[in-house]
């Protein structure tokens, strides 16, 4: 459960500028109505962080100050003049934050976790620390092995998971890729070694996002319009041969009878 505070407005707001800001507890929402911006704060928690959430069901899909939460409620979110998105703490003029470019636990349609053969930047997407913390946890998803894409769950240094390599459709270890959900997949490169993994919006589908979880899982996940619920169509964990290296480098998985064998 979180905890959010709202404000009544007559007309809705989707933009904010240099001159026009919200202050907590008001918010910002999206045209279509299904995203909101604002303040909240976690169950049990003093903590207040500003976060986008999907509104028909409070889903926290980002959170700005995962690492740094304000203590009250004096926060004010602004556009700077250099265009920066900057959170400011009370009558200090601190900045607590400046401008966002990666996803988090919660990756959406056309949210990129991407990373560069050449220069060796990365984009990754990380969990939150526990179910109601949101600073950064332990489990870390990254597009490894770029001459061969695959998409690895790293638990801290640790790989915990992977998809096996892309082969220009799908990737060879998620057999589920082959059926209608996973369309909308994606593997790119830009030309300049950039290797990028993300979904895109499919109209027949409906909306999907992958929600890494703290215990490092990843789900897939479909928003159900008639029962106005989130739907779990898929995790990457779904027997105990999903871990990376379970059974040692010497031995196979066999997750139909439980056991180890080795080889």
């Amino acid at each position: 459960m979180l905890c959010f505070d709202f404000i009544d407005v007559s007309v809705a707001i989707d933009t904010i500028t240099s001159t026009q800001f919200i202050k907590d507890p008001e918010t910002l929402s999206s045209k279509s109505g299904n995203f909101t911006l604002g303040f909240f704060c976690p169950e049990n928690s003093t903590n207040r962080y500003v976060g986008i959430w999907w509104q028909p069901h409070f889903t926290v899909v980002w959170v700005l100050n995962r690492d740094q939460p304000l203590k009250d409620s004096s926060g004010i979110v602004k556009i700077s003049d250099d265009g920066n998105l900057v959170l400011l703490e009370g009558t200090t003029g601190r900045t607590t934050w400046e401008s966002f470019e990666h996803p988090q636990n919660i990756m959406l349609p056309n949210m990129k976790v991407k990373s560069n053969k050449i220069t060796g930047e990365k984009v990754n997407s990380t969990s939150w620390k526990t179910l109601f913390d949101p600073s950064i946890g332990s489990f870390t998803t990254s597009v490894e092995r770029l001459l061969i894409p695959e998409v690895f769950i790293w638990n801290e240094t640790r790989p915990y998971w992977r998809t096996g390599p892309w082969n220009g459709k799908f990737f060879t270890g998620l057999p589920y890729m082959k059926t209608h959900y996973l369309s909308g997949i994606r593997v790119t490169e830009d030309g300049e070694g950039t290797v990028s993994f993300f979904e895109i919006t499919m109209d027949t589908v409906g909306l999907i996002m992958y929600y890494l979880t703290p215990e490092g899982i990843c789900e897939q996940k479909k928003w159900d319009e008639k029962k106005k619920e989130w739907k779990v169509t898929w995790n990457s964990h779904e027997t105990e041969c999903d871990i990376y290296g379970v059974c040692g480098i010497f031995a196979s998985c066999n997750s139909r009878i439980h056991q180890y064998v080795a080889v």
